[in-house]
């Protein structure tokens, strides 16, 4: 390690290194940073799952780099005083832009300290606290300091997912900042925490992506939703993976997509629910309404041959788009079905994902 540091420290074009997954000691990760603080362009280090207990030193020399803007330490094993560390260097550090905190068993002390850090920073844009041990006091505690100090927050991507606290995640669009992502997968919301993001929704002028995956929402929290998502100004991506959604939701999701945003409308995750030939029906008319809709995601559900035929439809319509759609893990379809999908990669700029195809796009999805 500290003869990467060393080569680093004289390299001016390495931009980006990944060392995720390596045993160093915290004593070597220090010599590394400070070999590279003061010579090195690198912009963007991966440290994930690599043991960070007893690392403040480490955290300590990072408040000298100058180049660093995205740092990855996700699962990294962090004590609490690492934790600690970690603030005291966002608080000095002003040009890191991108920390992933995720799974590294921050308590409501932990978020304590992370929410004075956007006291004096105004510089970190995207922050993912996935998998953390943050109880409603701490997340409360967290969103008090954003709105404080909204004035010169620059937050535009939150990630509390999968920490299953319950309805004060969706405070998360009440704060006054300019978010235009987050993901609250997995956080156990009630039918009071969708209709506050409902109503958030209607006012928020930024937020373009929100994850809710498996969150239980069902027709019911479709239907409420959705008053908010036929008000927004400004939402063009939302995934429902996981969530129970029949027909009947998928109808009243795509009918307030077409009522509020339809030429704006890009994207929708809807893998892992159960929609049917009606289902796909509706969506097939929301691709023919909505000209900016790029990617559909239908895997594992209940898509029929037939419902391929509707997709295709509504891609007819506006042919010179780019579409990605995913159908994986259908057992429904046949030879049939793969065949009208074949024809709309060789008619249509359509990338349509099978079982046995190999072929993958990558598509941003927080």
């Amino acid at each position: 390690l500290e003869t990467i540091g060393d080569s680093l420290a004289t390299s001016q074009t390495l931009r980006k290194l990944d060392l995720s997954r390596n045993k160093f000691r915290a004593k070597s990760l220090t010599k590394f940073i400070t070999a590279i603080n003061s010579q090195s362009n690198l912009e963007e280090l991966n440290l994930t799952e690599v043991n960070l207990l007893r690392s403040t030193e480490f955290f300590n020399a990072l408040v000298d780099n100058r180049t660093i803007k995205k740092l990855n330490v996700s699962t990294c094993n962090m004590s609490r005083p690492d934790v600690n560390a970690v603030c005291q260097m966002l608080e000095a550090n002003f040009i890191i832009e991108d920390i992933n905190l995720r799974c590294n068993d921050f308590d409501e002390k932990s978020i304590e300290s992370l929410g004075a850090v956007f006291k004096s920073n105004g510089t970190l844009k995207r922050l993912n606290l996935e998998l953390n041990n943050i109880d409603n006091r701490g997340l409360n505690n967290l969103f008090d300091n954003l709105e404080e100090n909204h004035e010169h927050v620059q937050l535009e991507y939150l990630n509390l997912g999968r920490m299953r606290i319950g309805d004060s995640v969706a405070r998360a669009l009440q704060v006054p900042i300019n978010l235009t992502s987050v993901n609250l997968s997995g956080s156990s919301l009630t039918k009071s925490g969708v209709e506050i993001l409902a109503t958030s929704l209607k006012s928020h002028s930024s937020i373009r992506y929100i994850n809710l995956t498996s969150n239980n929402l069902k027709e019911e929290g479709v239907t409420i939703l959705s008053k908010g998502i036929a008000l927004s100004q400004s939402l063009d991506s939302l995934n429902l993976s996981r969530n129970d959604l029949t027909d009947r939701a998928i109808d009243i999701l795509v009918e307030s997509i077409i009522s509020g945003r339809k030429q704006h409308f890009k994207k929708l995750h809807l893998a892992i629910n159960f929609i049917g030939e009606v289902g796909v029906k509706k969506l097939g008319f929301l691709l023919k309404v909505c000209p900016k809709m790029e990617y559909i995601d239908l895997e594992d559900n209940n898509v029929t041959d037939l419902s391929l035929a509707y997709l295709e439809e509504g891609i007819k319509v506006s042919a010179k788009r780019a579409t990605y759609i995913n159908v994986i893990d259908n057992n429904l379809l046949t030879d049939k079905g793969r065949g009208c999908g074949v024809r709309m990669r060789k008619q249509f700029k359509v990338v349509i994902l099978f079982d046995d195809v190999d072929e993958r796009v990558d598509v941003e999805c927080e």
